[in-house]
This record gives structure tokens, sequence and C-alpha cells, in this order.
């Protein structure tokens, strides 16, 4: 909040517009059943979130939902990771990410990346913490747990793989308090229901069963054509003869590496790209053919592919800055038709903010955060290496889990996508409190230990005492 203050408002990303239109047009829809404009190809759950928390007051509606639904999930992890004592704890990490992490800046930004880090430690407080806590706690992890899900579909990739994580951990390595069956169980209920939802909101739009919009844009077929074989089946596709050459993608067949198509952006963000010619009735062409184009390229050449999605991986597991935090202009322009006004007040906050001025202290920022991260990251698997067996069973499993959707982030964003700061920097900040908590449990574990002079003492008199009964 005081990141947004001395902005002005929220952060935004230049496509941050892309929720906040959709979000209204949504509402309108689904509540009023007035079709009052198109929906986008974003996640329908989080533009609606950011019309309900930003309609009754302003933009800043949404900014502390962002901080309020981010420090609970925090307080929560540290109580149950401490038990007794965590308060004290819990706002020294606290302070410690606001100063030195990427968190304040995916908080405070329009933009659902905040979720992508509470996907983990949801997944944490739901499999262990369950069963200690009141109903309505528990409706709340799960409430939570469905909407950052849904937030962005790289989310449910991330939950699904945490959900089987969850269940082989405690396969190998059983806990008392709970069973692998359902701790895994009850992660994968959240994944059915954030699928269900997005489902259902998709069905109230258009009419049809489906999980992503019919708008969304080729971003995989995109990536595929510029680092994997996708040119090779493009090519194909659009020959002479070729029952599909006439299919909106041909176009760019032969103008791939060409002039105004060489950057891998051009395709879709160009001045001729999909999004700047393309119809809506194409946009819909172009989503139902993309997942067929994704598998035909695999299969055309799949150890190029294998190869260019290896490097994005590796890539994006050490692009951990918010060098992305610019002041480039939003994307769309003023809307006048009524009930749009949400959407004019975001245009007219961003263009009198700090960002657009670029007076935020990205560079120095930047720098702080990726050597407190990789630092933590470090020291912690020096910690959970060599101190196993003192560290409480709570700070390993959530090590564990943070560690894990570090890694399958990165493979998701990067093999899929193509590696970016912003992906890897929205989650990486879960790092540094999975350091300080398991500082602060081994603290604890050395406090309750007997000192050595102590135990020797404690054995010479047992000795001297059975050798006197004796």
């Amino acid at each position: 909040m005081i990141l947004a203050g001395y902005n002005g408002g929220p952060l935004y990303f230049y496509d941050s517009l892309s929720y906040v239109g959709p979000g209204i047009s949504a509402f309108n829809k689904l509540v009023h059943g007035i079709h009052s404009g198109t929906y986008g190809g974003r996640s329908q759950t989080y533009a609606l979130l950011v019309y309900l928390t930003s309609a009754p007051f302003s933009i800043w509606g949404l900014v502390f939902a962002h901080c309020f639904a981010t420090a609970f999930v925090l307080h929560a992890v540290c109580r149950k990771t401490l038990a007794h004592h965590y308060l004290r704890p819990y706002l020294f990490v606290a302070a410690g990410l606001i100063l030195a992490t990427s968190l304040p800046w995916f908080a405070c930004m329009l933009q659902p990346d905040i979720f992508t880090a509470l996907v983990p430690l949801l997944a944490f407080l739901i499999a262990f913490d369950w069963a200690d806590r009141s109903r309505w706690i528990r409706i709340t992890y799960g409430v939570l747990y469905v909407v950052a899900i849904s937030a962005h579909p790289t989310h449910l990739l991330i939950a699904v793989f945490l959900s089987a994580l969850l269940g082989a951990g405690l396969w190998l390595l059983p806990a008392a308090e709970v069973t692998a069956a359902a701790a895994a169980s009850r992660n994968l209920a959240g994944v059915a229901a954030s699928v269900l939802l997005t489902v259902l909101i998709n069905f109230g739009l258009y009419g049809q069963i489906r999980f992503n919009s019919p708008h969304t844009l080729p971003i995989l077929m995109a990536r595929t054509i510029y680092d994997g074989p996708g040119k090779l089946q493009l090519d194909a596709m659009c020959a002479t003869g070729a029952s599909t050459r006439h299919h909106p993608v041909c176009r760019y067949a032969g103008r791939i590496g060409g002039p105004g198509f060489r950057e891998k952006g051009e395709l879709l963000w160009g001045r001729h790209g999909v999004v700047k010619v393309s119809t809506l009735e194409e946009r819909r062409q172009f989503a139902q053919i993309q997942f067929p184009f994704l598998l035909k390229s695999i299969g055309r050449a799949p150890l190029m592919q294998l190869r260019a999605s290896l490097k994005h991986f590796y890539d994006q597991l050490f692009e951990v800055g918010i060098g992305f935090v610019g002041n480039r202009p939003l994307k769309d322009r003023p809307s006048k038709r009524p009930g749009y006004a949400l959407k004019n007040d975001v245009r007219n906050r961003f263009r009198t903010s700090q960002q657009a001025k670029g007076n935020l202290p990205v560079a120095q920022f930047d720098r702080i955060s990726q050597i407190v991260v990789l630092l933590t990251l470090a020291l912690s698997l020096v910690l959970h290496i060599y101190f196993r067996e003192r560290i409480d069973a709570s700070a390993r499993r959530l090590f564990a889990l943070c560690l894990g959707a570090v890694i399958v982030n990165a493979a998701v964003t990067g093999a899929l996508s193509g590696p970016l700061d912003r992906f890897g920097s929205r989650i990486v900040w879960v790092l540094p409190p999975c350091f300080f908590l398991t500082a602060f449990s081994l603290i604890r574990a050395r406090s309750k230990m007997i000192p050595a002079h102590q135990v020797a003492r404690n054995r010479a008199e047992h000795i001297e005492t059975v050798s006197d009964g004796v």
C-alpha cells in the first residue's frame, strides 16, 4: 500500500486495461444480461475480481484486496510453521518482504501475478493447517485458493503439480497429522472447483462449455513458430494445394523472420500482427487451431521443440528481476460507453502516476531483490541439507512446496511462453520467508536443547546415585 500511495495509484503493466474493460462487460452480461462489449482473452475470474473490488470505490479497492489476501496468507503460514510466539517473526518477515523483494510491486499491480505465489502457500495451508482451523478460516482458504488458481491459466498447472507433489511426498514420508490422500485430495478439490468456476463463467458469457475464451491469443502457436518447429508446420499447412492454405494464419507464412516479423512478439502485437489486423471471427479461428497446430509442430520435429523448451526453462529460472515495471503507455483507448468510467479512471491515474513519469526506484529494488532471492535460496538449501533433522516438519514441507512451485513456474512459463523477468519475479518472493521461517525453527529447536555440559552432569549424577544404591 505504501508503494501504491507513493505512485498515486496501483502499478500498471502495458496490458492491465485488458482486465478492466472485459470485467465490466462480463459483469453486465452475467448479472444484467446485457451484452455491452467484448470479454477479451484473459482470465474472466480476475477481470470480475477487478470490477467487484473497484467499482464500489475506485481501483484502490483492488490494491487493498491484493494486500489483505497476501497479509492473511503470510500470517497463517507463520502461525502454522512456528505455532507459538509467531507474531514478531511474522512482522519481521513481512517487513523484509516489503523492503527487499518483489512482493510489494506485485501486490500493488493491476495484474493477477500476486496470486502466483499464493498458490503454493495456500496449498501448504490446505494440506497441513486444515484440521486445526475453524470452519470460516477453512472456507477462506478454499475461496482464496480457487480464485488464485483461476486468476491465470499457468496457476492451474502449478496447482496440479503441487497436488501430485503432496501426494507423493506424504506417501514416501508419512506425516502423523495428515495422510497423503487427504492432503492431495483437498488440493485437487480446489483445482476442480477453479476449473468449474471458469467453465461456468464462460458458459454464462458465451453459451458454450469451454475452459478458455474463444478469443484467446495464440501465444503457444506464436512461440513454437519463432523458437520451435512451428515454422515448418506453418509452411506445410499453407503450401499450395493444402486444404488449410486459406486459414488466416497463412497470411504470415513466409514472412516470419522477414521485415516487420523479426522479433518474437511481432506475430501477435506487431503493426501487422494478429492483435492489430485480425477480426473477432479470425481470432476465434486462431484459438481453434492453436492446440492441433502445436501438437503437429511437436510431432514434426520433437527434438527441435525440446531443445527450445529446455533453453527457455533454464533462462526463466534466473529471470527474477522487476525491470518490467516501466512507463510504457497502456494499450487501449478511452471508452465513451456508459458504465465504463472505471476504465477511464485507470487510464487517468496512470498518466499522473510516478510510474508514468519514470520516478520509481526500479533499478535499485531490482538489484536488491535479486540478491536477496538468490542468497536466501542458497542458505535455505544449506540449512535443509545439513540441519534437516533439527528443522520443524512444517518448515521442511513449506520449503519443498515453494521450491517446487518456483521450478514448475519456470517450466510452464519458459517452455510454453518464453522467458520474461515478470514471470519469474512474481513467485520467487516466497523463497525468503521460507529461509527465515526455517532459521526461526532452528533457533527454537536449539533453545530447547539441553547443553552438552548439562547432559554430562546429569549422567554423572545418575551414575553416582546408582552407585550409592548399590
